[in-house]
């Protein structure tokens, strides 16, 4: 539980320092000057503009993702919260100052955000867990489950647990039969 609070709280502080990162490195790429458009502006963004990332970020969820079974459409709810926070930056500032930086740092500072974000994730996901994982399974014993298994439920729970199945080692005796749900839609 520990760790998981541990987790949390380096997400959120490495994404506050990737958006004030971003923000500057755009400014820098596009040979803007930090204060073209005031320095006011650019305090109220270096402020803003992390904040509403993170609001953005716990919004859709970035932040509660259990990033070893995470799949494409997470790396995509990065790409739509970052989009989010960027527009919400833009209205703040046009509603505060009546002024806003060019397009280009925008989207540079967008670009750079998403991929410094999701290498992160990667990062978190292949790396930390799986090293964990390794050192996990060496102190452990040999797993007694074996047989046929029937997962109630077909939802997302249940592709994660099967996945975790097929991946694992240890449960090489096991074979998922069948899943059931309520939902007839689901079938296969």
């Amino acid at each position: 539980m520990k760790n998981k609070y541990l987790l949390l709280l380096s997400s959120v502080l490495f994404d506050l320092l990737a958006a004030i990162f971003s923000f500057v490195i755009a400014i820098k790429t596009v040979g803007d000057s930090f204060f073209l458009n005031g320095k006011n502006l650019f305090y109220f963004t270096l402020f803003v503009w992390p904040a509403l990332l993170v609001l953005s970020f716990y919004f859709f969820r970035i932040y509660s993702v259990l990033w070893r079974f995470s799949n494409i459409y997470d790396s995509l709810r990065i790409f739509v919260a970052t989009a989010v926070a960027v527009s919400a930056t833009f209205i703040s500032q046009m509603a505060v100052f009546n002024n806003s930086y060019a397009f280009d740092v925008v989207f540079v500072c967008y670009l750079l955000l998403c991929l410094i974000t999701l290498v992160f994730r990667f990062f978190i996901r292949t790396v930390l867990i799986r090293r964990g994982e390794d050192t996990k399974n060496n102190n452990s014993s040999p797993s007694n489950l074996a047989g046929n298994i029937m997962i109630i439920g077909a939802g997302s729970g249940a592709s994660m647990i099967s996945k975790e199945l097929s991946r694992n080692k240890q449960h090489n005796n096991c074979k998922i039969r069948c899943g059931i749900d309520d939902n007839k839609k689901k079938k296969g």
